[in-house]
């Protein structure tokens, strides 16, 4: 497989060339690739019957959100997707999955490979991790991950770094000088 980088939706714009049997295959795919941004990645073809979403972002008000989602092309098609604050535990995962609408894939659906729920839970707290120990992950983006059983693949993997903000409890109360100055009797 030979993709053009740097370019988000890299599908609509011929930005993906899969299929490639031989070395002038891949030498032409470049070359056309090349065109289309300066940097271009090869990697071998991922089986897999299924592809997932599995992502998580950093919002300033409440940490790292998880997100598991239908993946690949399809992403923004279908909009199935679950969304659990970090750090999850097991049973956040398991309800992850649960509430997909097409979670019919663990099971096997219309006869496919069954998709490995332990391993989808695993992969799961494994970014819930990362990024709850890593606070200068504001975005990952692991999109597709190309499911065969057991096995997941993340075929392309985004990360976004930055300095976090100091993170203030929202459960904290906070005095203002304001608020402490009428308590004292001072406030006019």
């Amino acid at each position: 497989m030979a993709k053009a980088e740097g370019i988000v939706h890299k599908s609509d714009v011929g930005g993906v060339r899969v299929g490639l049997r031989n070395a002038d295959e891949v030498r032409a795919a470049v070359t056309e690739l090349l065109a289309l941004s300066t940097t271009v990645s090869l990697s071998p073809m991922v089986d897999g019957s299924y592809e997932l979403l599995v992502g998580a972002v950093r919002a300033p008000q409440f940490g790292p959100a998880i997100v598991l989602a239908a993946g690949g092309t399809t992403t923004d098609l279908v909009a199935d997707r679950a969304m659990r604050l970090a750090p999850l535990t097991e049973s956040d995962a398991e309800q992850m999955i649960d509430s997909l609408r097409g979670r019919a894939v663990f099971d096997g659906f219309r006869g496919a490979e069954p998709v490995s729920r332990a391993a989808v839970r695993k992969l799961l707290l494994a970014v819930s991790r990362m990024v709850t120990e890593q606070p200068r992950i504001a975005e990952l983006d692991l999109n597709p991950v190309r499911c065969a059983g057991e096995r997941l693949v993340a075929v392309d993997t985004k990360v976004r770094l930055e300095v976090p903000e100091p993170f203030a409890d929202p459960l904290l109360r906070a005095l203002s000088p304001r608020a402490s100055q009428h308590r004292e009797g001072t406030a006019s």
